[in-house]
């Protein structure tokens, strides 16, 4: 603390990481040692408080400061969190999580309002990390994914707004989490209302994002692809959800329509909408869906099932040109 003291007195900004690194190493020793939870907890919690008022009363910010503050706040997250496995308390990491999310955005309304220049940037980003690290321990099944997408859909619209290029970054981060989720575990591992819910949510949220973005003025000319990445991700998740719900009648054509209702449905309101966005992925959708009736459908379909297949491919074609 002494330390610390004189650091903050004299101003010696290249203390700071070193001191952070040196006093946790050491814990991490003595804690090794034995030593009751609370005690542990105690002071774990004092040495972080230290390094907080440390990086807020310096006068000037710099990027040791930044490095250290962000160092500090991992340190003792990743110290907690290991003292609740130790100790059996595994219900509470989520809690501590969410914690350090609250606790990191509150140090960034500090840290701006003190003038702290990049540091206010590092507890943000530290807060945006933590949120998102909160979802999956807090939640399960479906609610992740719902929970991310919600998120991205948040700061997506709070980063345009600010124009805040870390928001953004967050951002782009959580709707891809949200995208992996449903496509790779959703779509496989949940069942009836569960995948129904986390598809039709997470894709919902994409297209209202996507859409949303393609009127919004405050766009950049360098973010132009946000709304026909939003709408891709909801495209591709709801080709994914027909794809598994039509698997049950083992019959490859009917995944072909349903394919081609959806491209029919999207491309059309994207013409009406008169939005780039949203025609795009619906005719790469009918480019796939006329490579799967030609490859493979056709292959394994009986006479009927194969006329019956490209009639109905036919017109919903010649109704995308007349759209």
């Amino acid at each position: 603390i002494l330390l610390i003291v004189v650091s903050i007195y004299k101003q010696w900004h290249s203390f700071s990481v070193g001191a952070v690194v040196a006093t946790y190493f050491l814990f991490a020793g003595w804690m090794d040692a034995g030593s009751s939870f609370s005690m542990a907890i105690t002071f774990l919690s004092a040495y972080c408080l230290a390094f907080i008022i440390q990086s807020l009363l310096f006068k000037t910010s710099s990027s040791t400061i930044l490095a250290s503050s962000v160092l500090n706040l991992v340190l003792f997250y990743a110290i907690f969190y290991a003292l609740l496995q130790d100790f059996h308390y595994l219900q509470w990491d989520g809690l501590l999580t969410w914690g350090m999310a609250v606790a990191s955005f509150c140090l960034y309304l500090a840290s701006k309002y003190l003038n702290r220049g990049s540091l206010r940037f590092g507890y943000l980003a530290l807060s945006l990390l933590f949120l998102t690290l909160a979802i999956p321990l807090e939640l399960k099944d479906q609610w992740i994914t719902i929970a991310w997408a919600v998120e991205a859909s948040a700061l997506t619209y709070i980063g345009i707004k600010l124009d805040v290029k870390l928001v953004k970054w967050a951002a782009y981060i959580a709707a891809f989490l949200a995208a992996q989720q449903a496509f790779f575990t959703d779509l496989v591992e949940l069942e009836g209302y569960q995948r129904l819910l986390a598809i039709l949510v997470s894709a919902g949220l994409f297209y209202i994002t996507g859409i949303s973005l393609a009127f919004n003025k405050l766009l950049k000319s360098n973010e132009s692809f946000l709304p026909i990445l939003n709408n891709f991700y909801a495209t591709i998740l709801s080709a994914g959800l027909i794809a598994v719900e039509f698997n049950r009648f083992e019959i490859s054509f009917y995944i072909s329509v349903g394919w081609a209702v959806l491209a029919l449905v999207i491309t059309i309101l994207g013409f009406v909408l008169k939005q780039r966005s949203l025609r795009l992925p619906g005719i790469f959708l009918f480019a796939f869906t006329i490579l799967k009736v030609f490859i493979y459908d056709t292959s394994e379909l009986t006479t009927l099932y194969r006329m019956t297949s490209f009639l109905v491919l036919g017109a919903i074609l010649l109704l995308v040109s007349f759209g």
